[in-house]
């Protein structure tokens, strides 16, 4: 897919929140990207808080159209996962995908994933936002409320912020027009690959309304997250919720 606008703003309220309202005046036929050097009302899945403190980490959204039709938009954050993972392990990096919308270091969340849709006349805007932790110190990861890292702290040297969105572009973008034409089938493997689980670990699960506990098993073809279940032999796919605790 062509790369199409790309947009900066010192300081934002959410990179999501400004793609979805400009969503009808973007373009169809390409992949536009929205970056903020702070964000002041950042989101994560479920409405949570994301901590975004000014400079020194990326924060974006990535917006494209697709038909109607499609039905496997929600495997648009794992291909940008993998995207990101291809980026950074060119800078050194290894990071590891917690489904269904993590990135983590060593068990530290590194980066996030947050997925909306926008309905157009005859298209569906997805808009494909990620905070990801570049050049945040040991001090402001203390202010997260669950284990968390950044890329200069697992790294021990500071990361080129502009470089890294320019990659991210480009990847993206390759992949992105990959999945339009191929669907998930071809990323399926290598997202398993970067799965921070394997087969056979002992994993909890929530979808806030229940917690259930069991074996980690795979990724299903839909990109959706099989567990074979305490107590129960068969294998249950869950398409929605979070992995809350594992080892």
């Amino acid at each position: 897919m062509q790369r199409g606008f790309r947009f900066h703003f010192p300081e934002i309220p959410s990179t999501n929140s400004w793609v979805r309202r400009h969503a009808p005046k973007l373009p169809s036929d390409s992949i536009s990207l929205v970056t903020a050097t702070q964000q002041t009302a950042a989101r994560g899945r479920l409405a949570r808080r994301w901590h975004a403190p000014p400079a020194g980490n990326l924060y974006s959204s990535f917006f494209l159209t697709v038909g109607l039709n499609r039905i496997d938009v929600a495997n648009l954050p794992q291909v940008l996962a993998l995207s990101v993972a291809s980026v950074l392990k060119m800078q050194r990096a290894q990071v590891r995908f917690k489904w269904p919308n993590d990135l983590l270091i060593e068990d530290k969340k590194v980066a996030g994933i947050l997925t909306e849709t926008v309905r157009l006349p005859n298209r569906l805007g997805v808009v494909i936002g990620i905070g990801l932790n570049v050049n945040m110190g040991e001090e402001e990861l203390s202010k997260i409320d669950r284990p968390a890292t950044s890329l200069a702290v697992s790294e021990g040297h500071s990361f080129d912020l502009a470089s890294l969105i320019s990659s991210l572009f480009q990847q993206f973008s390759t992949d992105c027009q990959q999945f339009l034409d191929q669907g998930f089938r071809p990323f399926r493997a290598q997202l398993e690959a970067l799965s921070a689980y394997r087969r056979g670990d002992p994993i909890a699960f929530t979808n806030d309304a229940q917690t259930w506990r069991g074996l980690y098993h795979s990724i299903h073809s839909d990109g959706s997250l099989n567990i074979v279940l305490d107590g129960d032999a068969t294998i249950r796919t869950f398409h929605a919720g979070e992995i809350v605790q594992y080892g």
